[in-house]
Order: structure tokens, then C-alpha cells, then sequence
């Protein structure tokens, strides 16, 4: 059952592997400049694997989209640290709730290369199905890339998550059934 009322998500912090604390929060309509430096850091095989194209940035219309959520039907979380006393952006996990079928959810995330392989893409993931679930998404769906290795190893951490071929064999369709991860 879809929600009246955006969920709630209290900020945490994640200690990386290499001592860093990451901060991770709501996605906020001020978070452009964030999450457009996040995107500046991001090499070009990350874009091309998470964009499926590569690409120079987000248009101010997308930045608009992507920070911009109503919290119910669009639901982000970002992940931030402190480098050299700056806040820098350096993940995003996200979901849109499907209009037509609204138990389902697209499922989006990104790391920045030099986190990548850190354990936060799993807390992230963990966090955004946890949101999603308490919302009433019962699943998430996808499409990533077949090269996406390091997000295939993820998606194989996590209980009712699988992947299928698409026709062309170029892609991968994800299914991720968040009643088996919940229980």
C-alpha cells in the first residue's frame, strides 16, 4: 500500500574500511551542487556502467528530478565525507516508485570509483530497501549493464535478488523480491 507520508530516515554514519566516516542522509532540494561534483567525480566507465552512456552531467531539469522527491514515490539517499574540509558527494542510492504498479520501484546507485568496493554500496542498499519495504514497495526493478561486476556481487549479497539476461544480452533486468529479503 502506497504511503500518505514520506518515511522517516534518521542520518547515520559508516566507518569505511580506510578509517573515513561517511555521513548518509535524505536527499535534499539544496543538494544540486553536491550531487553535481559527486557526478564530476565519477570516472567514465562508472557513468557509462550506471547511465548506461556516457554523459557530462546533469541538466539543471535533472537536477531538479533528482533532488527535488516527494520522499514517497521518490526516495534518495546520499552519502557524504569530509575531504580536506569539504563536504564531497560520493553515493547515491535511490528509488521511483512505479505509477502504474505501485508496489514496484526502479532501483538506482552509484558509487564514486575511489569508495567503490568499501561496503558502502551494500549499506546503502540495505538502507534504501529497508525505506522501500516500510513504504510498501514489495520490489525493486532495474536494468544494468552485463560489464557491471561489481554491482552483480552486490545484488548476489542480498537475499530475493536476481538478475536475467535481457534478448539482446547486452543488459541485465533486475528483480528484487524485498518480502524474501526481509524475511
Amino acid at each position: 500500500m502506497r504511503p500518505q507520508t514520506p518515511p522517516l530516515f534518521s542520518p547515520q554514519t559508516f566507518s569505511l574500511p580506510n578509517g573515513n566516516e561517511v555521513f548518509v542522509r535524505q536527499l535534499l532540494p539544496g543538494d544540486k551542487k553536491l550531487l553535481a561534483e559527486g557526478f564530476e567525480q565519477l570516472s567514465p566507465e562508472t557513468i557509462r556502467k550506471r547511465f548506461m552512456n556516457l554523459r557530462k552531467g546533469f541538466s539543471e531539469k535533472e537536477l531538479v528530478f533528482l533532488t527535488e522527491l516527494d520522499g514517497i514515490d521518490h526516495f534518495a539517499l546520499g552519502a557524504s565525507v569530509i575531504e580536506d574540509g569539504q563536504t564531497k558527494g560520493i553515493g547515491v542510492a535511490r528509488y521511483v516508485r512505479d505509477q502504474t504498479e505501485t508496489q514496484k520501484a526502479e532501483l538506482a546507485i552509484v558509487i564514486v570509483d575511489k569508495y567503490q568496493g568499501m561496503g558502502l554500496g551494500s549499506f546503502l542498499m540495505q538502507n534504501i530497501s529497508q525505506i522501500a519495504f516500510e513504504s510498501g514497495i514489495e520490489e525493486f526493478t532495474g536494468t544494468l549493464e552485463r560489464s557491471n561486476l561489481g554491482m552483480q556481487k552486490l545484488l548476489k549479497k542480498m537475499k530475493g535478488f536476481e538478475t536475467q539476461l535481457d534478448s539482446e544480452a547486452t543488459y541485465l533486468q533486475l528483480r528484487a523480491n524485498l518480502k524474501k529479503w526481509k524475511s
